[in-house]
């Protein structure tokens, strides 16, 4: 059994391109098929999987690849499902296989931690809360964990192109840098440093080496400014084998938008901006502390905090926290009745409706956040897609409105109040930590959304800094 083992790696590394080494940053948490960190019917800790690790690299494929032809062409006139045929030769779809994957191996015992290690990250809070006793035993995460991720080519790399295979792999990179391995990602889990790329393809070794030497030198810079300029080198030589892959002009140096896209696209210098990245160097190097920062500053409790003006226990409807993320609700008990003290379920937060019924609608955070070892230690980078799609929830698209569900009790509920999103900005403004923007109808929606947008991404830098350089 072992020789035929040794027979399929054999041939498995006469198609390798590069192995890529990393370590982990930030807890790791690796969600199984029940999305549970642990099986209890394995008695088995789930290890690193494949698959998440090319969801996200499809993620960021496509991202790039629509880049590419945007900042060529001007436009995305073939819309989404081009973009995802190129994404699906390359990566593989339900219907074909991919010209290029992954294989992963770890280098050495993880350290695993947990629950309650790790339970003040207001993230674990809300993926533990009304578990019981014994599933909070099983949710466990990697506080140490080093592997291999082996990048290969079906039939053989010679058979493949030096922009297809370097496109692949720089994708890949940026994937692993942005993203991580694992869930909870985008607040700061499974953040990841590469430690070397080897190549293992002769024909692609100077490539491989560069992009090897970039990475390299990016971990060496200690200043904010360098270091995002080193990301944006990073993202632009990814960008250009997209474009060699593709058979594109160069993208100009700053590219003119005429209509915001639906989905995330990474380009550069925009205008207007899609893609925005800036760096915070902080004081504070323990990942834990680091996670509970993360967490707190998307936290609507605060963000009133930050206001100064605002109590916890004041209404929050005019803090635009919806644009982190759908859903952003609960259904949590309250008193109706003062003489029976009967309890019902009501639901409270930001919800999606068509006419009076509650559509669940998940979307994804467009602001994200990355954590980077660089020269001074440790780093987060915070990154932010502009898209349509959260514009197109102000506007009512397709009979789909967002709106806020406020119940004030006192002790029971004393009132329930259900506002148009899109009403309250007209009606109160938009609130940024220390400022108020009055908005006008004669304001284009997209121009509401990017204030709100900045609004979001204002509170949550502040409260980082705040938070995570003291």
């Amino acid at each position: 059994m072992s020789s035929w083992l040794n027979v399929q790696r054999e041939i498995a590394q006469r198609d390798w391109i590069a192995e890529i080494k990393v370590e982990n940053i930030t807890h790791v948490r690796i969600g199984g098929y029940n999305a549970r960190p642990y099986s209890s019917s394995l008695n088995l800790m789930e290890q690193p999987r494949t698959q998440n690790i090319k969801g996200l690299w499809r993620w960021w494929a496509r991202a790039i690849l629509a880049g590419a032809i945007l900042g060529s062409k001007g436009s995305l006139a073939g819309g989404l499902s081009d973009i995802d045929k190129e994404v699906s030769r390359l990566l593989g779809s339900t219907n074909a296989s991919s010209e290029f994957f992954i294989q992963t191996t770890l280098n050495s015992d993880p350290k695993i931690i947990p629950y309650n290690e790790l339970e003040n990250v207001p993230r674990v809070k809300l993926i533990t809360m009304g578990i019981s006793n014994e599933e909070k035993r099983l949710e466990q995460y990697y506080q140490k964990l080093s592997l291999s991720i082996f990048v290969g080519a079906r039939k053989g790399v010679e058979k493949h192109s030096r922009d297809s295979v370097m496109f692949a792999l720089s994708s890949l990179i940026i994937a692993l840098i942005f993203s991580g391995i694992g869930s909870i990602t985008t607040r700061g889990f499974g953040k990841l440093k590469i430690i070397d790329i080897e190549p293992k393809s002769p024909a692609f070794r100077n490539d491989i080496d560069n992009l090897n030497q970039l990475l390299k030198s990016l971990y060496k810079q200690n200043s904010e400014q360098s270091i995002t300029e080193g990301l944006k080198k990073l993202i632009s030589v990814s960008l250009e084998y997209a474009l060699g892959y593709l058979s594109l002009k160069k993208v100009p140096s700053r590219i003119k938008i005429s209509e915001t896209p639906l989905y995330s696209v990474l380009l550069l210098n925009s205008d207007p901006e899609l893609f925005r990245l800036e760096t915070i160097c902080i004081s504070r190097q323990d990942p834990k502390s680091l996670l509970e920062c993360l967490g707190k500053s998307t936290l609507k409790i605060e963000w009133k905090r930050k206001r100064r003006d605002l109590k916890p226990r004041d209404p929050g409807k005019n803090l635009h926290t919806w644009v982190l993320g759908l859903p952003r609700h609960q259904e949590l008990p309250y008193e109706i009745n003062e003489v029976e003290k009967r309890c019902e379920k009501r639901l409270t937060g930001y919800a999606l409706f068509n006419g009076e019924e509650n559509v669940e609608k998940r979307r994804q955070s467009p602001i994200g956040f990355t954590v980077l070892e660089c020269a001074s230690g440790l780093a987060i980078v915070m990154y932010g897609f502009l898209t349509s799609e959260f514009l197109k929830l102000l506007e009512g698209h397709n009979g789909l409105i967002l709106k806020h569900i406020g119940i004030h009790t006192i002790g029971r509920i004393t009132h329930i109040d259900r506002t148009n999103v899109y009403d309250d900005i007209l009606n109160h403004g938009i609130f940024f930590p220390q400022r108020i923007v009055n908005v006008n109808k004669d304001m284009s929606i997209e121009d509401v959304y990017r204030l709100v947008f900045n609004a979001a991404w204002d509170f949550v830098k502040q409260i980082i800094k705040d938070r995570c350089c003291r």
